[in-house]
């Protein structure tokens, strides 16, 4: 007879169901990390437009993306 063989990496991880996600609520003051690659040239005008107008470059990203949405419904 054959020996049964013992799983070395344990238990499956169960499996959650997926969450529902919620759109209604109301935004909260929680950030998370938003990374992506731009071209070289992109970061340097998008820093020094930023700088030359005070802000910090979330709130340039944040106001051109409210711009973009109420410009493009």
């Amino acid at each position: 007879m054959k020996k049964e063989k013992k799983n070395r990496y344990g238990a499956p991880p169960k499996v959650e169901a997926p969450k529902i996600l919620n759109f209604s609520k109301e935004a909260s003051n929680k950030t998370i990390t938003f990374s992506f690659t731009v071209p070289t040239e992109f970061k340097r005008e998008y820093r020094l437009y930023a700088s030359r107008k005070d802000l910090k470059l979330v709130e340039v990203f944040i106001k051109s993306f409210e711009e973009y949405i109420k410009n493009n419904p």
